[in-house]
């Protein structure tokens, strides 16, 4: 195994242990987009879950914003190839965020709208938590990656509950 390989698996382990990430038994819901960053994140998570003493269940989702089905096969396919349950729901989000009555902002509108779909799913019932990847960059790199590099974030807290119960 690569060094940074190595590295990455040690901050993500770190991370998670220091404040408290994951517990026995949570059901982790994973948004996936087919990108890298969501990608290595299910990687990271599943790759652990296989090497630490408790159990925690995945659930990977991908929304679909109705443009083009191929990533929905491609990424059907692999969820198949590593044994996770997934879910994919199918929209048209993307079409009408892009549509000529949302000229002024066609990404806050899709991002609104797959956050609706992703917490109305059935699914979210059971889910204990759904971790978050953002792909704003800072310094034309992903804040994923940024956090990784130098360990640590002043810019939002690692752990937010998944619901307003206590």
């Amino acid at each position: 195994m690569a060094y940074w390989e190595k590295e990455i698996r040690s901050l993500v382990g770190k991370a998670i242990h220091r404040y408290g990430l994951i517990q026995e038994g949570d059901r982790i819901l994973v948004g996936v987009s087919g990108g890298k960053d969501s990608l290595s994140l299910l990687h990271l998570l599943h790759e652990r879950s296989k090497r630490v003493p408790i159990h925690y269940e995945l659930l990977p989702v991908y929304i679909d914003l109705g443009f083009d089905s191929s990533r929905a096969e491609i990424l059907k396919n692999f969820f198949r190839t590593t044994g996770l349950p997934y879910h994919m729901e199918f929209t048209d989000i993307g079409v009408r965020a892009n549509s000529a009555e949302n000229r002024e902002n066609p990404c806050f509108l899709c991002s609104w709208e797959r956050r609706n779909v992703f917490f109305m799913l059935p699914i979210v019932s059971n889910v204990t938590k759904s971790p978050w990847v953002t792909t704003k960059t800072i310094s034309s790199r992903p804040f994923f990656l940024i956090f990784f590099t130098v360990r640590r974030s002043a810019r939002c807290s690692p752990f937010k509950p998944f619901s307003r119960e206590r």
